[in-house]
């Protein structure tokens, strides 16, 4: 209970109001604990320091996770066209699927569907480019994905096209 009072006092980054001034930080403790003044001012110092501690662990968590969205995004960006999801990449990273998502979706701003379907979209365009001969249910296999009409579907969603519309707008621009 102490703890939580006193972060309140010195851990600033956590709480929405102003660290308070030393000083008031003082009284306030001898005034809930009923200590002498210099007992006061050893238990907020040594405070002060689990808070310094508090703040380097959770910056070296977060350094953590921008490893672990890396390898998160290379996992995905090497294995698109697998039938994939949440599971399978925590399974790789060994760590839980809720816990990838929330940090994923922390750094990224992206859901990890969301990043997915974007890669495969994304590939899907450049194959789309190469040869317009492809069937597009061919590209959707080679994409990820088991149906060409869900592939449209996303495609559509994504990009405000479908992709024979893609294919031909592209090859209309190359041509003339």
């Amino acid at each position: 209970m102490c703890i939580v009072i006193i972060n309140a006092n010195c851990c600033s980054h956590s709480w929405s109001y102003p660290q308070p001034k030393k000083e008031f930080g003082l009284q306030y403790l001898a005034h809930i604990f009923a200590v002498d003044r210099q007992d006061c001012f050893t238990l907020y110092t040594m405070l002060e320091r689990i808070c310094e501690i508090a703040n380097q662990t959770l910056k070296k968590k977060n350094q953590n996770a921008h490893a672990t969205i890396q390898q998160m995004i290379a996992y995905i960006d090497a294995h698109f066209s697998e039938d994939i999801g949440i599971d399978v990449v925590s399974g790789y990273i060994q760590m839980t699927p809720n816990y990838l998502s929330t940090i994923f979706h922390a750094h990224t701003e992206k859901t990890f569907t969301r990043y997915l379907t974007d890669k495969r979209i994304e590939e899907a365009k450049k194959l789309l480019l190469v040869n317009p001969n492809i069937p597009i249910s061919t590209i959707a296999q080679q994409v990820g994905y088991k149906s060409a009409r869900y592939f449209s579907k996303k495609f559509h969603q994504t990009t405000g096209i479908y992709p024979h519309e893609y294919r031909q707008g592209t090859v209309a621009e190359v041509t003339n």
